[in-house]
């Protein structure tokens, strides 16, 4: 869905819900939102945790990323920058924030530039502020971020279904294209059990 860029100032978070990508471009924002689970063979069927990991093209950074996974608040960026990929950050009901392991952390001044905030304008440490905090849940955290951040289509971040919203787009692949990528996976994985037996 496209939508009009963030506000000029980080506005007070208001606690509610939460699972869906912002990316920010010259064009304005535009939200990405999992429509359900993914066609794809295990272990690519859920389509939130593909969403979170798919690489997003230039022309679409910066984003931000909030996802709901097993409870947890899985927070991503991208700068808009040509290089860098995504940077991340878990935060854990009861304790708080943290690094994903394997993966660059995403820390609050990457959070508030991603977003489009200047320096000055306080939201690194309204950021930082909203992840210390262990109470809550991963939703109202993210919702937090989201209202924070000045991101639209909170209402997406409470669960609102997104094919109601102005401008929405179903993105489907074409049932060959699905069975072209479920292949792919098979030989690997069958590939993956040979040289295992071998050794």
């Amino acid at each position: 869905m496209p939508s009009a860029g963030p506000g000029p100032a980080p506005r007070p978070p208001a606690r509610h819900q939460a699972s869906v990508q912002h990316l920010a471009s010259g064009r304005g924002w535009t939200a990405l939102v999992a429509a359900g689970p993914s066609r794809a063979m295990a272990p690519y069927r859920d389509g939130v945790a593909m969403l979170a990991a798919h690489p997003l093209r230039h022309d679409l950074r910066p984003a931000v990323g909030l996802f709901v996974d097993d409870g947890r608040a899985v927070v991503t960026c991208w700068p808009g920058r040509w290089r860098g990929g995504a940077r991340w950050v878990v935060w854990t009901p009861g304790e708080g924030p943290g690094p994903v392991p394997g993966f660059p952390l995403a820390r609050p001044t990457d959070l508030a530039r991603a977003a489009g905030f200047a320096r000055d304008q306080g939201a690194p440490g309204a950021i930082q502020d909203v992840l210390a905090d262990p109470g809550g849940t991963a939703e109202e955290v993210l919702l937090d971020l989201a209202v924070l951040l000045g991101l639209p289509h909170a209402e997406l971040v409470r669960g609102t279904s997104a094919a109601d919203l102005p401008g929405a787009e179903l993105v489907t692949p074409k049932d060959e294209s699905v069975r072209r990528f479920d292949k792919v996976v098979s030989d690997e994985q069958r590939l993956d059990a040979e040289v295992e037996e071998g050794l």
